[in-house]
């Protein structure tokens, strides 16, 4: 894909000799072309279209080849022509020249479009990765998705309190309820000095005395009174247990049905607000970027610089409109060599 940089326009030129109707500085390493159209002009002869490149924007201008010359039928007024690709890289410095002819001196209109190529938009998981990866620290606007986020981690507004309450009511479940059912519990584990596990070997060593190839089906059975005894002694700690557990169920019975008290929960989860889309389109425009430039105020002064009015093309001081042409968003002082050696902006 290709995206527009910047445009150059001129009116009522004279090109019966090479005139510069164009120019582009790098601000970066980039692959660009230009695009040239020139109205009004004579016709009926020849016409001569190239670029310069000046290297960091200094030195010698050199003539990127081909030079290219149309010849024009009488009677057409308006040309066009395209570079071809043109690798830059940081302050070099691009121009477009057009030579027509001797009666071409003072109606021509020139418009110079240049482009770059190859530039690859940001995927929305580029964009994800960005607002999830910036620090909450650096957004301070109130009612910021940001400053939620970093008065909750902070404990210093209503927010943070929301969560403060969570927080109590969970805190009291996990140090005052558990421990009170663990309590509650281990009496399965004790029965006057006699525990589990001691139960558990004592029918074991009953169970051992069973033989090791029991009576078939339909066989009779001659129970004894060790049987008697042994039925005894299985069923009586059995019940000692289910003693123990209806009065653990006793005590459970007094738990309240919502330990958690998930009303609590559910009116401070209802209490926080999420941010609008506008909020977080706000904070993401007034994140600094460099210096006190914000994303809003860097791309105001981009606005100005691609669509807003210029002024001051071959002098020594030029300027880029806002688009509402009220105001100088972009004020720079240049050398002879287009070099700029002062830069006033206005992102405001």
């Amino acid at each position: 894909m290709t995206i527009h940089i910047e445009t150059d326009n001129l009116t009522d030129q004279n090109i019966s000799t090479a005139l510069e109707i164009g120019s582009y500085t790098a601000d970066g390493d980039r692959s660009i072309f230009a695009q040239f159209f020139a109205d009004q002009i004579a016709g009926g002869g020849s016409y001569t279209y190239y670029v310069t490149l000046r290297i960091a924007g200094s030195g010698s201008a050199y003539v990127i080849s081909p030079k290219t010359i149309a010849i024009v039928d009488g009677g057409v007024t308006a040309i066009s022509g395209q570079s071809g690709m043109i690798n830059v890289r940081n302050t070099d410095v691009v121009k477009v020249y057009l030579l027509g002819l001797a009666t071409d001196t003072t109606t021509v209109d020139t418009t110079v479009r240049w482009f770059e190529a190859d530039k690859e938009a940001p995927t929305a998981a580029d964009n994800a990765d960005a607002i999830w990866d910036e620090a909450y620290a650096d957004h301070v606007g109130a009612g910021s998705f940001g400053h939620y986020v970093g008065d909750i981690l902070t404990s210093s507004s209503s927010a943070a309190n929301d969560a403060s309450d969570i927080h109590v009511h969970v805190n009291a479940m996990v140090n005052t309820d558990l421990p009170a059912i663990k309590a509650d519990t281990a009496a399965i584990l004790v029965d006057t000095g006699t525990t589990l596990d001691g139960l558990i070997d004592d029918i074991k060593a009953k169970t051992d005395n069973i033989p090791a190839v029991p009576a078939s089906t339909g066989d009779a059975m001659t129970l004894t009174a060790a049987y008697d005894k042994a039925k005894d002694d299985v069923l009586t700690p059995l019940a000692v247990i289910d003693g123990l557990v209806d009065a653990i169920k006793a005590k459970t019975d007094n738990l309240p049905t919502d330990p958690a008290d998930e009303s609590l929960l559910e009116a401070a989860i209802s209490a926080v607000t999420a941010p609008t889309a506008a909020a977080v389109a706000d904070a993401v425009h007034d994140e600094v970027i460099e210096g006190t430039l914000t994303l809003r105020k860097i791309m105001r002064l981009m606005l100005a610089v691609l669509t807003g009015k210029a002024s001051g093309g071959g002098t020594t001081t030029i300027a880029f409109r806002d688009v509402a042409d009220a105001k100088n968003r972009i004020s720079s002082t240049v050398n002879a060599d287009g070099d700029r050696t002062s830069v006033t902006l206005d992102g405001d």
